[in-house]
C-alpha cells in the first residue's frame, strides 16, 4: 500500500472546513459575534488565538468565527474567521482569515494569501473575488490577539 503524503492533510481540513461552513455551522442562530463569545470560545477551546484586525477594512462584517483543529491533546492549532461583503463595485468578496500555530506552516493550507506574524500566531488570508483595493486593505491591516484592541467588535 502506498505511503499517505503529508500534505494531504491540510487540503482534507479545508474540504472539511468548507463542508462545516456550508451547514451554517460557527454562528448558529445568526447571533451576532462578541468580544465575550471570542473569549467564552478561546477559553473552552485553548490554543492558538483569535487574531483580527484592529480596524475592519471599510464594507467587512465578521459572519463566522470558529476552533476548526485540535491535536491529539485536544488543544487548538487552528482557528478560522470568515468576514464578506456585499459591495456592489466589487461583486461581493470573501475573506478568509486562518491562525496557526507559529513555526508550523501550512496547517491552514498551502500559503496563497497574505500572511502576517504575530508572536503567539501566524495569520495566512485568503481574499475571494475583491477588488485590488480590498486586498491592500487586508496587506495592510493590523491584526492583533488582544480582543480589547478590536475597535469594531461589540
Amino acid at each position: 500500500m502506498p505511503e499517505k503524503s503529508h500534505t494531504t492533510r491540510p487540503v482534507r481540513l479545508r474540504v472539511l472546513l468548507v463542508l462545516i461552513l456550508a451547514v451554517g455551522c460557527g454562528n448558529a442562530g445568526n447571533e451576532e459575534i462578541s468580544r465575550a463569545s471570542l473569549r467564552a470560545e478561546v477559553q473552552r477551546n485553548p490554543g492558538v488565538p483569535f487574531a483580527l484586525p484592529k480596524t475592519l477594512p471599510s464594507g467587512y462584517r465578521l459572519t463566522s468565527a470558529e476552533t476548526t483543529v485540535k491535536d491529539d491533546e485536544g488543544r487548538v492549532t487552528v482557528r478560522q474567521a470568515y468576514f464578506d461583503s456585499d459591495r456592489r463595485e466589487t461583486g461581493g468578496s470573501l475573506v478568509e482569515v486562518c491562525m496557526e500555530e507559529p513555526g508550523k506552516p501550512d496547517q491552514c493550507g498551502p500559503a496563497k494569501g497574505i500572511i502576517h506574524h504575530l508572536d503567539d500566531v501566524d495569520i495566512v488570508l485568503s481574499l475571494h473575488s475583491g477588488s485590488e483595493h480590498d486586498s491592500d486593505a487586508w496587506r495592510q491591516a493590523v491584526f492583533t490577539t488582544n480582543l480589547s484592541e478590536v475597535a469594531w467588535l461589540r
